[in-house]
């Protein structure tokens, strides 16, 4: 007998609840819902980035099973079940106090993802583009059955023993090439023996893609200990050649007042390894709507109040205090220096200044300047070249640099003005 009459009809299908869109959801939830009641969900952390980044990672439950080694008990890989979108290739997860790797892209089923998560074995130390000591977890093992990228040969020989490297990709793993070195041992071990060092001989071209998340893959192999370059007591092979000593000194004064409308140029001394460098700086303002700053250090004053320019150099961190007050009044006898740039003279240069007088009634007026530095340091010459324009030169001595002095500006009635000068380096 036919059981037609019980199955619904196609106009029911559209308003029974029960479409597939509807069934879907009604799945994911249901399944969310085993993991976060039931003993089917353990407690997991998803890490973002290919980093171990607290700040951006998910805590959550999943569902973790199997276990398979795989050639060795190093090598262990494990089924991780979780709500969709939240598991991404080459981003690490902690589970049971272990750090693993997701190793595959992981699959949806439009109820949950599966992806594939490998034991970390390792966690390798080094010195990052920014001369900052970094450390990541890592999975290694033995792939002497592959080539290990050193030499080409149409000769069938037996390989050397190598290893294979897996690491997430990330903003310092990316910067990673052949030849880079990493002391792979047991930090017991090392304090008793010369340690193992190894570097890496070839990367894997098609897991460097441009996708945001991924695996990357390298083939190292053994390396000679230097105690020259490399630093046994902190694990980081070439520490004393790659390390980084940075210095940041502010020479313009670390707290400035400027008035509104007018700019500000920050001097800086940076050095690596006490070599200087004018790259890398970070300039930021903490509130645009009262200074803002370019990368080239020329701040300009926006609007009334204070706020902070933060300075970051590699790792060095520091701040300008600024203070915004109002441009003074023009309705008043009234004078203005007028000069290009920040408050400051060059060492061994010249900069012109200009005088600008205004009537009570603010219209610009004719008046004969008078320039004045109290306790003229010997260093400084004036040059008058007309009645509103002086030339001050400065000499060039080292130890002029960071000098400040008032020049004072004056007409013949009661109009007068005043800035403050800092002696700059040349760099």
């Amino acid at each position: 007998m036919s059981k037609d009459w019980y199955l619904p009809s196609k106009p029911q299908i559209k308003t029974s609840g029960f479409e597939r869109d509807e069934f879907l959801d009604y799945a994911e939830d249901y399944f969310i819902e085993n993991l976060e009641t039931t003993f089917l969900g353990e407690p997991v952390v998803l890490y973002q980035d290919g980093t171990l980044d607290e700040s951006t990672a998910i805590h959550t439950k999943a569902n973790v099973w199997g276990s398979t080694p795989v050639r060795d008990t190093q090598f262990m890989i494990r089924h991780l079940i979780t709500r969709r979108g939240q598991s991404k290739h080459g981003n690490y997860v902690k589970y049971q106090d272990k750090i693993w790797l997701i190793t595959e892209p992981p699959g949806d089923n439009q109820i949950y993802e599966h992806a594939w998560i490998q034991l970390c074995n390792y966690a390798i130390k080094y010195i990052n583009h920014n001369g900052e000591i970094v450390e990541y977890p890592c999975w290694f093992g033995d792939e002497t059955r592959f080539s290990p990228g050193e030499k080409e040969t149409r000769y069938l020989v037996i390989p050397n023993v190598h290893l294979l490297m897996l690491l997430p990709k990330n903003e310092d793993t990316l910067r990673l090439k052949r030849g880079n070195r990493f002391i792979i041992d047991d930090p017991d071990r090392v304090k008793h023996d010369v340690p193992m060092v190894y570097q890496i001989t070839k990367t894997n071209p098609t897991e460097r893609s441009n996708r945001s998340e991924s695996i990357f893959k390298y083939s190292i192999l053994e390396s000679p200990y230097n105690p020259a370059t490399d630093n046994a007591e902190l694990m980081i092979a070439d520490y004393y050649n790659n390390k980084k000593n940075y210095s940041l000194d502010i020479i313009t004064p670390e707290s400035v007042e400027i008035q509104q409308g007018r700019t500000f140029s920050i001097q800086l001394d940076t050095r690596i390894n006490n070599k200087p460098v004018t790259e890398a700086v970070e300039l930021e303002s903490e509130n645009v709507d009262i200074a803002s700053v370019e990368s080239s250090g020329v701040i300009t004053a926006v609007g009334l109040g204070e706020t902070r320019i933060n300075i970051l150099f590699g790792y060095i961190e520091k701040a300008i205090n600024v203070k915004v007050v109002p441009a003074k009044s023009r309705f008043q006898d009234t004078a203005n220096i007028s000069f290009a740039g920040s408050p400051t003279i060059r060492a061994g240069s010249t900069k012109v200044f200009i005088a600008v007088f205004f009537d009570k009634e603010g219209n610009e007026m004719n008046d004969t300047a008078m320039w004045s530095i109290d306790d003229m340091p010997s260093f400084l010459t004036m040059q008058i070249q007309d009645s509103q324009t002086m030339v001050l030169r400065c000499g060039s001595g080292v130890s002029y640099i960071g000098s400040k002095f008032t020049l004072s500006l004056n007409g013949k009635g009661l109009s007068s003005d005043s800035i403050e000068i800092t002696v700059v380096g040349l760099t």
